[in-house]
């Protein structure tokens, strides 16, 4: 439990990497409302964990908000393919 959590955070981080590595800034501008998207997600796990804490075991609501979480990041990990493209 705990190290899906941790594992998640992670992906989180490695988004901001990528958010910074892009040099212009039209696209990291645009990118940036992708990125606050997955972070506003991941809040909201962030604060369903200490539920799942409590009851020591993952709660449905975690488990559908990591599902969001997950596609949040695949749709951040594509429009940075895109802006590579693009700009």
């Amino acid at each position: 439990m705990f190290k899906q959590h941790d594992d998640n955070r992670q992906l989180l981080e490695q988004c901001l990497d990528k958010l910074h590595a892009v040099e212009d800034l039209r696209a990291r501008n645009t990118l940036w409302k992708f990125y606050t998207n997955c972070r506003r997600i991941w809040i909201e796990m962030d604060n369903e964990f200490v539920v799942c804490r409590r009851h020591n075991r993952l709660t449905l609501k975690y488990t559908e908000l990591e599902v969001k979480f997950r596609e949040c990041v695949g749709e951040f990990d594509q429009w940075i393919t895109m802006a590579a493209l693009i700009y």
